[in-house]
């Protein structure tokens, strides 16, 4: 695992090496220099400018316009300036990057790729489930940049949710299958049939055709912004996705890129053209406090894990793993709870 590249996975050619924590982040909010925490992972001291792992020369230098991009997005999002919709799916991708890329890079430093095996890497996790953003702004937070819900054994077993923290602006990246379509009108995924080594299929059936709130749980957009986007790239193909209303709610029907969907303050869900802007930075809590946004963090990952919509059924050892961490972050849930 050490030696494989988190970009394809394959062994490293003209071997170079990854910041999964990008050197211009760290560096725009004054961490280049600081220790990342990763108590949980690692008792290793490492400083923001050394996390750095194997990664192929034509992978890495194929990444750079999206971290030029993206690095555009959030100074203008961070600058309190609108974004339009494909520059917010050009955070999405980046955030589906950093995600991916802290879960590779901690698998590595834990020495726990012996019991966890990867089956995808950053550059085919890209784009690929639906997404969601939750975009907060709390004072007091503190400056600088900080991780949350990824150290913990639920985020190495199913990296499907974290969060970070860009000063007092506190962002949760969130993906899975079947995530946020059917409550925004897209088809419903469904339970697979046919596990093991008969053929699987994956049941789909019509959508609403309309968007529902509450999306997700019951997040709601009170002082927050939340960024939606279906992704059926595994499904372009399937007749439930040839409607009229899926057409008109995509950035690219043809390879199952869904579009944007933003709600802000009053939980009414917008579809953003790609020419369409917003500005994404909420306004700010003073009195607030970040224990509810960490809370959410863990009740996401575990929600996602019982099984959305029933897509994936584990095996026997990774069901009683994954008890056992959705257990470990009840408890996480309650101390959050039990502090002020």
């Amino acid at each position: 695992m050490a030696q494989k590249c988190v970009f394809c996975g394959g062994i490293p050619q003209n071997k170079n090496k990854e910041h999964v924590i990008p050197q211009w982040l760290s560096k725009y909010l004054g961490r280049y220099n600081s220790v990342c925490d990763l108590s949980g992972v690692t008792d290793l001291q490492i400083p923001f400018k050394g996390l750095t792992f194997p990664a192929c020369e034509k992978c890495n230098s194929a990444d750079s316009a999206l971290e030029a991009a993206a690095k555009n997005v959030v100074e203008k999002m961070m600058s309190a300036q609108p974004v339009t919709g494909s520059e917010i799916n050009t955070l999405l991708d980046w955030f589906d990057k950093l995600r991916i890329g802290i879960w590779l890079g901690q698998l590595m430093l834990s020495k726990k790729m012996d019991t966890i095996v990867p089956n995808f890497y950053i550059n085919n996790r890209i784009a690929l489930k639906d997404r969601m953003l939750i975009i907060e702004h709390i004072e007091g937070v503190g400056n600088g940049l900080g991780l949350v819900g990824s150290n913990n054994n639920m985020f190495q077993y199913s990296p499907n949710a974290f969060q970070v923290w860009f000063n007092d602006v506190l962002i949760t990246s969130v993906s899975a299958t079947g995530l946020v379509g059917n409550k925004l009108g897209f088809p419903v995924v469904g339970k697979i049939s046919g596990l093991g080594e008969s053929v699987c299929h994956m049941k789909i059936s019509k959508g609403r055709n309309k968007t529902t709130h509450p999306v997700v749980m019951n997040i709601d957009a009170t002082d927050k912004t939340v960024i939606y986007q279906p992704i059926f790239k595994e499904y372009t193909n399937h007749e439930c996705y040839k409607v009229p209303y899926v057409s008109s709610h995509c950035y690219d029907c043809k390879t199952g890129l869904g579009g944007i969907f933003v709600q802000r303050n009053n939980n009414t869900i917008r579809y953003m053209m790609p020419d369409d802007k917003v500005n994404l930075i909420p306004r700010l809590q003073p009195n607030a406090s970040a224990l509810s946004s960490i809370k959410r963090v863990f009740e996401l990952q575990n929600h996602i894990v019982t099984g959305l919509h029933k897509t994936n059924v584990p095996d026997a050892v990774t069901a009683a793993k994954i008890q056992t961490c959705m257990l470990e972050n009840q408890m996480l849930i309650q101390a959050c709870q039990k502090m002020k």
